[in-house]
């Protein structure tokens, strides 16, 4: 995502979407929580340079994305899952990308998730 704003004005919306958490380094700047909704903000030279979003399907918070989704959309930015699916920033869109992402199978049954990955039986024994 390119923006051609500062960071500073970035980092004031992206604080809209979450609390600001704690940072490792100063290029690396976060809000949300470590094991839930997530904003990560990489910066060089104070210029932001990439950004992750990760959206918890364990426990769907709808103001965390529709906050995200009105952030990609002034940004004039697609969000792109992890498996390289590009999502336009649509109530819709996004729903259906998280309802067809691994993590949803895992969260929504992760029993039958598993068990997609388990040896087939061998009827021969």
């Amino acid at each position: 995502m390119e923006r051609r704003a500062t960071s500073g004005g970035l980092f004031t919306q992206l604080a809209a979407i979450a609390a600001p958490g704690s940072s490792p380094t100063a290029e690396l700047q976060t809000w949300g929580d470590e094991d839930g909704n997530r904003v990560d903000v990489w910066s060089v030279n104070g210029k932001a340079t990439r950004m992750t979003a990760r959206v918890d399907v364990r426990r769907l918070d709808a103001r965390f994305s529709a906050m995200l989704l009105q952030f990609a959309r002034v940004a004039d930015s697609v969000l792109v899952r992890r498996d390289g699916l590009v999502v336009e920033p649509l109530v819709g869109a996004f729903g259906a990308a998280l309802r067809t992402s691994e993590a949803w199978k895992y969260a929504t049954d992760p029993a039958a998730y598993f068990a997609s990955y388990a040896e087939p039986e061998d009827d021969d024994q």
